[in-house]
This record gives structure tokens, sequence and C-alpha cells, in this order.
């Protein structure tokens, strides 16, 4: 098994990060400069009902990326989500993320995955929506119970 050093690991997550940087640019290359109001970073409050009755409540930030890219974190777990966003109408739009999940020891567990329906609000500075969010083990079938969410988003600027 070859072994990763430093340097060619820190050298790869660049060559990501730069890929990635560069996405929105390459997205919009093909002549369509129209913006949609959800594509930007977002500082949001997840609300909900887990299966046991808890009552969920958490932050988070997502961005969404011209051309679909999707990327979330979440106060709740140490681990981010990444995805796909797709506009519905002029203000509406759907993503779907995956988290991986792990072990207390750090072994895989499976994987969460949420799907948002949302609206971006008239101002363009935040937004509203709800979602459904399932886990499931390492072969991909359903674990317990679906957990629906509601979810207030505001825009995250520079000042």
């Amino acid at each position: 098994m070859e072994r990763l050093d430093r340097k060619r690991l820190l050298a790869g997550a660049g060559v990501g990060a730069a890929g990635l940087l560069a996405a929105p640019a390459v997205a919009g290359a093909g002549g369509d400069d129209r913006r949609h109001p959800a594509e930007g970073t977002w500082l949001a409050h997840v609300t909900g009902t887990l299966p046991d009755g808890t009552q969920l409540d958490a932050f988070g930030m997502g961005v969404y990326l011209r051309g679909g890219v999707a990327l979330e974190i979440a106060s709740i777990t140490p681990a981010p989500s990444y995805g796909a966003w797709k506009a519905r109408s002029r203000r509406r739009f759907r993503a779907r993320f995956r988290r991986f999940r792990f072990t207390a020891a750090g072994a895989p567990a499976g994987f969460e995955e949420g799907v948002l329906n949302a609206r971006v609000d008239a101002d363009g500075d935040s937004f509203r929506g709800q979602g459904l969010i399932q886990g499931y083990d390492q072969g991909g079938a359903a674990v317990g119970t679906a957990v629906e969410v509601r979810l207030e988003a505001t825009r995250f600027t520079v000042d």
C-alpha cells in the first residue's frame, strides 16, 4: 500500500480547492450570466422533531454555487455535506446533500441524505424551506425514521 506523505496530501488538497473555486466561473462560461438568488453563502437555523421526540435545533452554513454545486455543514455533526442544487423557478430551488457518518472510533457507519425544497424571499437576502433527512447503512438500506426539518436562512455577506 502506498503511503501518502504530508506534502503530496496538501498538494492534492490544493488542486481540489482550486477546482472548486474555479467551478462557478467555468459553469457560467456558456454565456448565461443570469444568477439565481439562491447562489451564495447562507447562515441557517434548522428545526424539527427527532423520532424519539427530541427537538432538533441546529445552526449551519450552506453554499450554493453556479452550476449546481452545494456544500453544507451543521452544528450537530462534524462532517460536511456535499451535494447539488437546481432552480425550480425564479426564486424556488431544490437541493440534495449527502454526509458520511462514522462511529465514535472513526469507522464508516453509512451516510445521511437530505433533500431541501426552498424559496428565496423577494429581498434576496433570506430563504425558508423544508426538507427530509434519512440515515442509511453502509449498503444503502434506510436506517431509522426520516426526519422532517424546517430551515430559515439569511445571506452571509462581507460588510
